[in-house]
Order: C-alpha cells, then sequence, then structure tokens
C-alpha cells in the first residue's frame, strides 16, 4: 500500500489547527465529475467566518499557504511558541416485546450513537475490542448469539431495522495505510440473522470521530481530518539564513507587528513552493471503500467541492461524511461530501438542520490575531435532506459572544437558534472580559447570515455555566461557583429573550431531562452552603411557573467517610436512563477506608410521589475481563428497559433483572470468555 512521503504526524498543537471539512454533498462512490457543494454560495456577509466557494486548487493552495504561514509565526512570535510537538492534548414473557427504551438523544428524530443498542429481541453492546450481539428476549434467556471484531478503538454503533453500524477509530503507521497518521471505520452488517450477521461493506476515512446523528437513516458523522504538514515547512520557523527578525519579547506591539509582516513577506513565497510542490491528496481528507476493491485512499473531495470563510482561519479538516443506512443496497449506497475550510468542535443536529460550532483554538492565543482574549464562536448551518439528491447544503454562518460548554448549548425550535455561552472556560488566565452567562436566538436571514433577533446577558455572573436545556419556547440554565442556580428562561418571543425565575440551591445539575412539560429531573452533584460537594444527587424541579421554579424532591448518595461519588451520567447523558417513570444511572463510590461500590442506581420517578428507591444492580460479583477482578471493571455504563426488565451493561457483561424488583436477577451473561471470529463478507456465504 502507497504512502505520501510528505504525509507525517503533525503536532498536536497544529493538529487543533485542522481543515473544516463537513463531507455531505456530492457523490464520492465512482464520481467522475467535480460539482460544487450543495447549497447556495455565501454571500459577502458581514460575518468573520462567512463562507464562501473556492474556485479552484489555485485558490486551495493559496489559502493553505497563508494558513500555515500564520501557523509559523504563531510557532516562531507567540507566546505560546514553548507548546510543541511534545503537547499531548468517548420481567418475562413470550413473543416479541411491545415496549423498550432506546438511546437518550437529545432532540426526537435525531438518533445519536452510542454503545449500546436495542431493537427489543436484541442488545448490540460495543465492547473495547468486538461487538457482542445478544438475543435479550426472553429476559431468563438471555445469551450471546455472535460476536463481531472492531478494528481500532471503539466508537459506537448505529441501528437500523436489520442494519448494525459499527464505527471505530483508527491509529496506524505509514507503512500501514496512506490515510494520514488515523481515521474512522465503519463496518456495515446485515443483522437480518444476528447469530449470523454478514459484513456488507467498510469504509474507512481520514479523520478523528468528532460526532455522529442519524436520522431517517441517513448517518452524518463529523470528522476533524489531521492535515499534514509538509516536509520542510516547521524548519522555516527557525531558520536563522532566511533574514527572519528575532523573536524580541520586549517589542511594542506596534514594533511586534512590523517584525511580523517583515517575516511574513519572507516566508510566503519559501511556503507557496513547497505547497506547490504538494499532491491534491495530500490537502484533503482521502477516502477507501471495500466496494472498490482499491488499497489506496482517493480524495473525499475536488477543490472546487469546498467552502472557506471569507476571513482565513487556521487550516484544518473537519469532516462530516454522509451514508443511507437504510439503503436498499448498502453496497451501492453512494458516500457524499462538501467541504468548509475553517474549524469546529460542537455540533448539534435537529431533524432537519446540522449545526457546526466553530470555538476558539491554538491560534486564538497568538499576540499577532488582534482578538486576544475575545473569545467569539462562529456557527455554520447546514440544511439536511435525509434521502434526498442533495443531503446537506451549506446554509449560513452567525457568531455568538463566548464559548458553548456542550452540545446543549445549542438548540432549535421553529425556525431559531438558542445558544448559551459563557465568557471564558479558561478562568486561570484571568477574569473573563464579560461577566455571565449569555443566550443568543439566531435565524437564518435567507441570504447567507445567521442574523441576531435577540439576546440576554449577564446572567450569574462569576459563576460557570454547567448545564442548558432548551425545550419547545423555554430554557433553562444551570450555573455553579458555590450554589446551584436553576435559571428559567422564557423563549416564546424570540426577538426578546428573556430570564424570568431563579431557584437557588447547594451544589449543582450536570444534565437537565424533560419529565413532561412542566418537570425537570436532573442529575449531578449535592453540596453545602460553603460549595463543598457532598455526592450525588437526582432532583426533581418544578417549572411549570416559570417565574417561581421549585425543588419538588431530591435523591442523594452520600460520598463514604474519607471518599468521593461519581457517575458516567454527569458528563455523558447516554448513560442516563429514563423511561416510564423508572430512572437508571450509573453509581461509583470510592474511599480510603470503606474501598469500592460499584452499580446501577434504580428510582422510581415520579412528579407526585417523588424520588424512590426501588434497588441496585452490582457487577462486582461478576468475573473480571482484561481487569481482572479490578473494580473499575463492574462500572456499568448503561442500562436498557425492555418490559419489565432491566438490562445492566459494564466491561465484564450483561446483567438482566426486575426493573422494579432490581433485587430479582433473570439472568448473567458474563463477557470473559468471548471469542471474537470474523462475520462472512457480502457473497460468501
Amino acid at each position: 500500500m502507497s504512502y505520501p512521503s510528505n504525509r507525517r504526524c503533525l503536532s498536536p498543537v497544529v493538529a487543533g489547527l485542522v481543515t473544516l471539512t463537513v463531507v455531505l454533498g456530492s457523490s464520492l462512490a465512482g464520481a467522475t465529475e467535480p460539482r460544487r457543494p450543495a447549497g447556495r454560495s455565501a454571500p459577502a456577509v458581514s460575518v468573520p467566518a462567512a463562507l464562501q466557494t473556492v474556485e479552484d486548487c489555485v485558490e486551495l493552495r493559496a489559502y493553505v499557504t497563508d494558513a500555515l504561514v500564520d501557523t509559523l509565526l504563531g510557532h516562531r512570535y507567540g507566546s505560546y511558541g514553548w507548546w510543541d510537538v511534545a503537547w499531548s492534548g468517548g420481567g418475562g414473557g413470550v413473543g416479541e416485546p411491545s415496549d423498550y427504551s432506546t438511546t437518550n438523544n437529545q432532540e426526537d428524530g435525531v438518533d445519536e450513537m452510542d454503545i449500546v443498542k436495542t431493537n427489543g429481541t436484541h442488545l448490540f453492546v460495543a465492547r473495547e475490542e468486538s461487538v457482542a450481539i445478544l438475543e435479550s428476549w426472553p429476559p431468563a434467556e438471555t445469551r450471546v448469539v455472535s460476536e463481531l471484531p472492531i478494528v481500532g478503538s471503539r466508537q459506537g454503533l448505529f441501528l437500523r431495522d436489520d442494519r448494525l453500524a459499527v464505527i471505530s477509530s483508527f491509529w496506524v503507521t505509514p507503512e500501514q495505510t496512506d490515510l494520514g497518521w488515523g481515521g474512522t471505520r465503519l463496518d456495515l452488517y446485515d443483522i437480518n440473522e444476528p447469530a449470523n450477521p454478514l459484513l456488507v461493506r467498510t469504509i474507512e476515512l481520514e479523520g478523528w470521530l468528532l460526532g455522529a446523528r442519524m436520522i431517517e437513516g441517513s448517518v452524518f458523522l463529523v470528522l476533524r481530518t489531521w492535515v499534514p504538514t509538509p516536509d520542510g515547512v516547521w524548519e522555516l520557523a527557525w531558520r536563522d539564513d532566511i533574514g527572519l527578525p528575532p523573536n524580541d519579547p520586549d517589542l511594542s506591539d506596534e514594533e511586534l507587528q512590523a517584525v511580523l509582516e517583515l517575516a511574513r513577506s519572507i516566508l510566503t513565497p519559501l511556503v507557496a513552493d513547497i505547497v506547490a510542490a504538494m499532491e491534491i491528496e495530500d490537502l484533503l481528507p482521502l477516502l477507501r471503500d471495500s466496494v472498490t476493491g482499491a488499497d489506496e485512499g482517493v480524495p473525499l473531495l475536488q477543490c472546487n467541492q469546498v467552502y472557506r470563510p471569507s476571513v482565513r482561519d487556521e487550516y484544518s479538516v473537519l469532516t462530516v461524511v454522509h451514508l443511507d443506512l437504510g439503503a436498499v443496497d448498502l453496497q451501492t449506497t453512494p458516500v457524499s461530501g462538501t467541504g468548509v475550510l475553517t474549524s469546529g468542535w460542537t455540533i448539534y443536529a435537529s431533524e432537519r438542520s446540522l449545526y457546526v460550532a466553530q470555538g476558539p483554538s491554538w491560534w486564538w492565543w497568538m499576540p499577532f490575531l488582534d482578538s486576544f482574549g475575545a473569545l467569539d464562536t462562529a456557527i455554520h448551518r447546514f440544511n439536511l435532506d435525509p434521502g434526498g439528491d442533495d443531503p446537506v447544503g451549506y446554509a449560513a454562518s452567525g457568531e455568538v459572544p463566548g464559548q458553548l460548554y456542550d452540545q446543549f448549548s445549542m438548540g432549535e425550535h421553529e425556525g431559531y437558534l438558542r445558544v448559551a455561552t459563557s465568557p471564558s472556560f479558561w478562568g486561570w488566565w484571568g477574569e473573563p472580559e464579560e461577566p455571565g452567562t449569555t443566550v443568543t436566538v439566531l435565524q437564518d436571514d435567507g441570504a447567507g447570515l445567521m442574523a441576531q433577533v435577540g439576546q440576554v446577558g449577564g446572567i450569574s455572573p462569576d459563576e460557570q455555566l454547567y448545564a442548558t436545556r432548551f425545550l419547545g419556547d423555554r430554557g433553562y440554565l444551570i450555573t455553579f461557583e458555590r450554589i446551584d442556580p436553576l435559571f428559567t428562561l422564557d423563549l416564546s418571543d424570540p426577538t426578546d429573550p428573556r430570564v424570568v425565575g431563579e431557584l437557588e440551591i447547594p451544589g449543582y445539575s450536570a444534565y437537565l431531562h424533560p419529565m413532561d412539560e412542566d418537570h425537570l429531573l436532573a442529575i449531578g452533584m449535592d453540596g453545602d452552603e460553603e460549595g463543598r460537594l457532598t455526592g450525588l444527587a437526582v432532583k426533581i424541579f418544578d417549572v411549570g411557573d416559570l417565574e417561581a421554579p421549585t425543588l419538588v424532591d431530591d435523591y442523594v448518595i452520600d460520598n463514604p467517610e474519607e471518599g468521593w461519588s461519581w457517575s458516567e451520567a454527569l458528563y455523558d447523558h447516554h448513560a442516563f436512563t429514563f423511561h416510564r417513570g423508572v430512572l437508571a444511572f450509573p453509581s461509583v463510590q470510592g474511599s480510603w477506608t470503606e474501598g469500592w461500590r460499584v452499580g446501577l442506581i434504580v428510582l422510581s420517578a415520579d412528579v407526585e410521589e417523588g424520588l424512590l428507591k426501588l434497588g441496585e444492580v452490582s457487577h462486582i460479583d461478576m468475573p473480571g475481563i482484561t481487569q481482572g477482578e479490578q473494580p473499575w471493571s463492574a462500572i456499568v455504563r448503561r442500562s436498557v428497559f425492555i418490559e419489565d426488565a432491566l438490562y445492566s451493561v459494564s466491561s465484564r457483561g450483561v446483567k438482566v433483572n426486575s426493573l422494579y424488583q432490581p433485587e430479582i436477577e433473570f439472568a448473567e451473561v458474563p463477557f470473559a470468555e468471548l471469542d471474537p471470529t470474523p462475520a462472512p463478507r457480502a457473497g460468501e456465504r
């Protein structure tokens, strides 16, 4: 397998400066004629990150040259140039069940990748090195019926009817692949017979997975590709024989700008010569597809199939790949794409829009940028048309002040995007310029601009945003420093978002989940008036009266003596299962004096009766696997409800218990002795 000589590992600092390529529009499988990405070209609007099409490879090379020169200037003259390549920085019954829980998704109709999926009759569990397929009905007869190997590092699964997509990341050496130094792999299976799955197709994509969504069977993978820096570029920043002025920390701002302009004039032609010698496949991410039979990767895009910001950003690649998992023939359904030359970090999707938020990166810290400390976030919107000829088309861009906390910081309703931001996460670099959290409402104006139509700011100064949830025409924020204020927002008028209520209680909530229109279920940490965190806590909030939210009930798991408590549900909502009035979540407690206690906590959650513990399921007594008998291998990662049966999943295996009486165990399925074997490919049977 060939490997381009100038395709080499990047500094992780520069890996943070990767091209944002959102791959979604044009057919790549077998395509010979390049065409423009779907959607309209971005006009010259007053948003620095607004996008416009790249005309040809000449413009692409010029953009790469300027971006690389900016990177070199930052390393030679930047305050953080010392962070070089060494820096390193997710009951029983008969027949088939009629009710079961699914992945806890942010939006209805938008499925999210996860490590456990179910269709009621079977469980699909993505372990570290394999996927275990279990027959899960009836509960007492739960057993592993087949197992599939995972190539690389497990990421997650999508399940659509009798199709299973297994997604993993791989890290390789130049001798092993031409897809850079790592990428993302999709293995697509026909699981019409779960005991005999059939491998239909394997797709390898250059880039590391940032997120994934599935809408009506259309899968969108968002990747970040580490574009190679050609040989000789890094050396230019430190060569003293080409006339570069020295780096003098005592220069005034005016003198520094003069030095930078001189250095730029020297470096630009030298870098341009190096970039001109690069192959196009070294500037754009590559794809390899088993249906073509080719060993070498081919470019995902042509030069004129990408967008770029109107104001130059770092050269980095974020790739969103579209594939129809529900297609009649998985072997012929195309992989499709378009590209954007900018950065991106957080994604959010509604049923018809994909948003990529471009937060601050290493470039924001370089002194030659005028906006040092001005941590604004650009957001790009793409139209989604699952099943259409053009699955995605670029629509518009906008900006909001500050930074997003996570995907729940964005939420769309009736064409308006609401975004919650904080001035800065980086409190140890100084006080933020603007106090408090801000909620901004954006709307696509139809001409390429995500225009601000409303905003409310200054919410809870001096406190960090911990959780956000936008539900219909309401919004909810959690901030924390020593107490946990829950703020309620009236978003019914997009032009006039208002904070209308506040509730202060000790501790904080990390995730907010709707119980019904007037109640929220929350998981977080309890605390005291001094801000000390005292244990895991689940709370029910009554938000029926937005102006006067109240705490209905709470359930607290106190920290053990000289110990602590934790749950994966604090940072990953997929570990939080709420269905038919029952809540299950993982719990971990550790103490120097009392040892470890790990398990799944099961609560009844009712707006009238409050929170009542139904029981607990522990995997500590199951045989260990790779970690032997270490307790962390018994930490429960996920839970699934099928009818009145509770399925808990850990690295050690699956337990099946009664949902309402968890002390009753129906089945135990250890993973210790599983030995995955490759499934036959299509046509081999």
